[in-house]
């Protein structure tokens, strides 16, 4: 299993990039990988609460600016996982507000286990053209404000071992014809292809060398390596690069007992680099067990 992780690794790093559109994810994905995969839900033996906001391109009026909460945790004896998820996304005079349930159910083997997942929730899509300076205010096309409530569905597959994981993902896929502004919306259809494989550099040092390919149908696909160091436990730091438009450095520290405070910064490679002053994003991921009292619990890694 190590050897066909490792190449799946080398494979996705030579691979050719696809055309399709883009989407939105956040740097420090792997601190809440139910955000891209429903059938993370409840991989892990407690609760897991994150907080997670992203200011990107700060400098550039009317850039992105998410906010995410989401919790998950393991039921009926640790066979199954829910999860929530609620998110609100900004660009300009455009927002986004989502809400999700994610359930998953597991698959135990001698040394793995597969968990295969489904979510299911709304999303609520809002254009404020009333905002916008246009220079020319008799534009058919920005007369009127557009809200827009569509489904959302998504499944996934998520197989762990003590030291590596492999992850797939279709987090959303819908088409929806508006009668009213005889328009299409699409939410972006695309899917998620993870690995990643932990190694033991010391007695207090691990790394794990883990990619993501994001790829779209119709526009550009994107592909990230990532780098994540653990020492003693207790602290975490990477770098990640994403080939369509950033490099990234982040942080993870327990400055509690079963609390976790992350930062990560990117860095454009695109034109935008002389422009803006990069992307911040800040997490908090809370731990607790099922009764509700923190404890000690196992490394996570995946």
């Amino acid at each position: 299993m190590r050897k066909i992780v490792l190449l799946f690794i080398f494979i996705t790093s030579i691979c050719s990039i696809v055309k399709s559109q883009d989407y939105i994810y956040y740097t420090q994905y792997l601190f809440n990988s139910l955000s891209i995969n429903p059938a993370y839900a409840g991989s892990q033996d407690f609760i897991n609460v994150t907080g997670d906001v992203r200011k990107q391109w700060t400098g550039i009026k009317g850039a992105p600016f998410t906010q995410t909460l989401s919790a998950h945790s393991p039921i009926m004896n640790d066979m199954c996982g829910i999860g929530l998820t609620i998110q609100n996304d900004k660009i300009g005079v455009t927002s986004q507000q989502e809400i999700s349930l994610s359930y998953s159910y597991k698959i135990r083997f001698t040394n793995q286990v597969l968990s295969l997942g489904l979510k299911g929730g709304v999303n609520t899509m809002n254009s404020r053209f009333d905002k916008l300076n246009l220079d020319d205010v008799s534009d058919v096309e920005f007369l009127n404000n557009e809200k827009t409530v569509l489904p959302i569905f998504g499944f996934g597959a998520y197989l762990k071992g003590d030291n590596y994981f492999v992850g797939f993902s279709l987090p959303q896929l819908y088409k929806f014809f508006s009668a009213s502004s005889n328009k299409y919306f699409n939410l972006q259809k695309l899917s998620f292809v993870s690995a990643g494989y932990l190694f033991q550099l010391n007695k207090n040092l691990k790394i794990k060398p883990s990619t993501l390919i994001k790829v779209n149908f119709g526009s550009v696909s994107e592909m990230d390596f990532t780098s994540t160091f653990y020492y003693k436990e207790k602290f975490i730091f990477g770098a990640s690069y994403k080939t369509l438009n950033s490099a990234s450095l982040f942080f993870e520290i327990e400055f509690q007992p079963r609390y976790f405070l992350g930062y990560s910064y990117d860095v454009s490679t695109t034109s935008l680099f002389h422009q803006q002053y990069g992307s911040h994003e800040v997490s908090l991921n809370i731990f607790i067990d099922k009764k509700g009292r923190t404890k000690v619990m196992n490394p996570r890694y995946f």
